[in-house]
């Protein structure tokens, strides 16, 4: 997201018209709330800049913005008094407006059907490794294996630590396909079995390799360990 994006899209307005909801990139982030950690509002902030630069708003006087992955479920209200936005409830405005099904929500929801899921997941059809599993079900080698997959080694390129600040987006992608949303991400040892999920007290922790260059030979084979719950790339069988 860029403040040229957002003229681009607004023509400046924002700027002329105080009414309207400042669309920068300084102004788009999450309004303080109690209870949320720092971590927390620059996760949804993260998501505010991308909704912003993939226009996932009607019209540049709407006040309401909606995620561009969950847009039915996750949206914000601009709060001119903060200059920032605010997370939204079920019963909020924005969500009234999702229930109702409104052309406001049809053309956000158009936007959001037409971003291509792989490009942020790579290509790749990633897996989490099922709980309860126990020793070589524990690989990704297995894991791919069951579901009539093959573990595929370079993507495990894509969810390390250096990726994770480079490209958070991706990151949020890849772990938002197997169903974990939320996720704080950490540096990890350098561990084949990485990257891996943690769930502890409700919290998700996802635990990425800080590994530098290539990627070890034995990422797929290996087990992960504890309560650990291994991440895998896979693809198709080749013919």
């Amino acid at each position: 997201m860029t403040n040229e994006i957002m003229n681009c899209y607004c023509g400046g307005k924002n700027s002329v018209y105080g009414k309207l909801p400042r669309r920068s990139v300084e102004n788009s982030v999450l309004c303080e709330k109690r209870g949320l950690t720092e971590w927390e509002r620059m996760i949804d902030s993260l998501r505010i800049h991308r909704a912003q630069a993939n226009r996932m708003f009607h019209k540049c006087e709407s006040w309401c913005l909606f995620d561009l992955a969950e847009p039915e479920s996750k949206s914000w209200l601009w709060n001119k008094k903060g200059e920032c936005w605010k997370q939204q409830g079920p019963n909020s405005l924005c969500n009234r407006i999702v229930g109702r099904n409104s052309a406001e929500f049809q053309h956000v929801k158009q936007r959001s059907s037409k971003m291509c899921k792989k490009d942020l997941t790579g290509g790749i059809a990633w897996k989490l490794e099922p709980k309860g599993s126990r020793g070589r079900d524990r690989s990704c080698d297995v894991i791919c294996g069951n579901n009539g997959l093959v573990c595929e080694l370079s993507g495990f390129l894509s969810v390390t630590w250096d990726a994770s600040q480079n490209n958070p987006h991706a990151l949020e992608a890849i772990w938002g396909s197997v169903g974990v949303d939320d996720c704080r991400f950490e540096a990890g040892a350098d561990l084949p079995y990485q990257p891996v999920l943690s769930t502890r007290g409700g919290e998700n922790r996802c635990i990425l390799s800080n590994r530098q260059g290539a990627v070890r030979d034995n990422a797929c084979r290996a087990r992960s360990k504890s309560t650990f719950r291994r991440l895998c790339p896979c693809l198709e069988k080749s013919s």
